[in-house]
Order: C-alpha cells, then structure tokens, then sequence
C-alpha cells in the first residue's frame, strides 16, 4: 500500500486528527498546543472464525522461538529494497517453526512472522491563525516541530514456545508473513484456546505517550470496534474441527 512516500506492506491506514489547546506565551502570541491526537486504523476485523479462515492465505499450528529481527516498514517506493529515510514504521520479525499446516501451501517448516509495533509520527505546531474549514487566515511566525512513537494498538508479544493457531497472508516482496485479519492468532495453553486481541470487550484504546521533556499527548484509537470472544475456552480439536476450508 502507497501513501506518498510511506509504503507499508500490511493493510493498514492511518487518518490522524491533532487536537488542539490554545496556549498563550508570554510575548501574548496564541500558539496551538496539541493535547491529543485520534487516530483511525483502516484494518478488517471479526470476531467469526470462519471468517478469518476465509480471508487467511495460510492457515498453521505452530511455535514461536524467538525474535529474529526488527526492520523499518516503510519502503522507498522508487525502489523498495531500500527503507524510506523519512519515515519510520518498526516491524517485529519473529521465528515461527511450523507443527502443521491447516490451509495452504509452505514449503517449509520455519517461516517468519511480521507483527507492526509502531510507527514514530511528525506534528507541527504553530501560530497560525485557521479557520473552521481549514483555511488559512494568518501565517505562522513560529512554528515548533516535535516526533513521537505510537504503538500499534493490535499488538501482543507472542509467547515464545506456546503453541498458536496463525490465519496468515504472504507479503511476497519480502518473504514473511503476517496476520491477514484482526484478531489473526489463537494461543493454545493447557489444551485449551485463547483468542490474542487487544478488541475483545472495549471500546477504547489509548495510549500517552511523552513528547517533549515532561509533556505527554493521549494518543486515541477513534474507531476501536469491540468484538466478542468467540473462541477462547474451546478445545484444540474443536477449533481445528470448525476451520471451514475450501
């Protein structure tokens, strides 16, 4: 997916709304102060199972055994070997070894797992002078540009050694895998499954993060769709049992 010059290889975009407090300084000029910003994350999401074994290209049992590496998402469109200096999208690669292969086709037992972690994001803020429909009244005379790091809100840290159920794409530019929908992975513990999302019951999801010295801004996840658990407590062989394949 292309926007600009950010490529991230997963279905993801963000639509990111600043919101602004007035802070007055001390020679009187108003300066917009960002206290929180929204953000919207376009992303499939069920709580169906037979939804997500629709949408998986690769469906599989396995084991994570460790962090492989980290890498920067966001690609230079004019060549996507190389990552896009003015952007930073951080990916966890993990090392997946896999026991069986439910839908699909691998031809091999140890893949790797992307998982998007966070994304350091850029925000201006000056005196200019806006109105309602975003039009500009009066020029900035001072302007301060400050970056910080959101985490995505899907993430979960895989157990490393506990067995999951993966519903997985291919991204074939790079090799790797990832989850195909929101939630992608069922952990399995003492035989029994437990749906990994940070969705399950709430409608909200937030985090503050620090951007200059001791001032933080609430990050909001705008569009945070609530889904049920319908699969945790269920047996290993039942959930296997309920997989509809092709």
């Amino acid at each position: 997916m292309l926007k600009s010059k950010l490529k991230i290889y997963l279905p993801v975009i963000l639509i990111v709304v600043f919101i602004s407090v007035i802070y007055i300084s001390l020679n009187n000029n108003p300066v917009s102060k960002a206290s929180a910003i929204k953000i919207n994350y376009d992303y499939p999401i069920t709580d169906s199972l037979d939804t997500m074994s629709e949408a998986a290209e690769l469906i599989v049992v396995g084991k994570y055994t460790g962090l492989n590496s980290t890498w920067n998402m966001a690609r230079d469109p004019n060549n996507i070997s190389q990552e896009d200096t003015s952007n930073y999208v951080e990916g966890k690669l993990y090392d997946f070894t896999i026991d069986k292969v439910v839908k699909g086709n691998v031809d091999t037992n140890g893949i790797l797992i992307n998982h998007r972690y966070s994304e350091i994001m850029r925000h201006i803020e000056s005196n200019a002078v806006i109105d309602e429909d975003g039009n500009i009244i009066q020029k900035a005379t001072k302007e301060n540009e400050f970056s910080f790091t959101v985490h995505d809100p899907f993430f979960i840290e895989p157990e490393i050694g506990e067995t999951y159920i993966l519903f997985l794409s291919k991204d074939q530019n790079f090799n790797n895998y990832y989850g195909c929908i929101e939630p992608f992975a069922i952990k399995i513990k003492n035989g029994a499954a437990e749906l990994q999302s940070n969705l399950i019951n709430t409608t909200t999801l937030n985090e503050k993060v620090p951007v200059e010295k001791s001032r933080t801004i609430n990050v909001i996840i705008d569009n945070a769709h609530s889904i049920k658990d319908n699969i945790s407590g269920k047996s290993f062989d039942d959930i296997l049992q309920s997989i509809k394949l092709p």
